[in-house]
């Protein structure tokens, strides 16, 4: 019942925001008809809406390593979030929820990690065990 009722609400959640998004690309790119009406920017990976983020990621939650230089995290999943930690290298950590780029840490600390740079450098590997074996 509450389970079908939320898988629900997530769904229409999902269509409202690809009906936003879906909007929106259409007003960036229509042709200005004067002056008047300047050309709209080009749309950029930031402009996606998390809800879409979420449906186009193929990561998935579970133990991660660091494999890039470090790793900031941060307090909130923004890129603007102030940073609570680093991890350095080869340092695992556990991430349960995957936002687009981002990663919620359950441990060592909790916070939110990116998973790639934004040219889609790995910072993070996902190593073959599931999250809920290592609680």
């Amino acid at each position: 019942g509450q389970a079908v009722r939320q898988a629900g609400l997530a769904a229409r959640t999902a269509g409202q925001a690809v009906g936003r998004f879906l909007s929106d690309v259409n007003d960036r790119f229509r042709q200005p008809r004067d002056a008047e009406f300047p050309a709209q920017p080009a749309m950029t990976a930031d402009d996606v809406p998390i809800e879409l983020q979420e449906l186009r990621s193929s990561d998935k939650p579970g133990v991660y390593v660091v494999i890039g230089s470090a790793a900031r995290v941060r307090t909130g999943p923004a890129l603007n979030s102030p940073q609570c930690a680093l991890l350095e290298r080869g340092e695992s950590l556990g991430v349960s929820e995957i936002r687009g780029r981002r990663g919620r840490l359950s441990w060592p600390v909790q916070g939110w990690v990116s998973l790639r740079t934004t040219d889609g450098e790995p910072i993070l590997q996902a190593l073959q065990v599931p999250l809920s074996t290592t609680l």
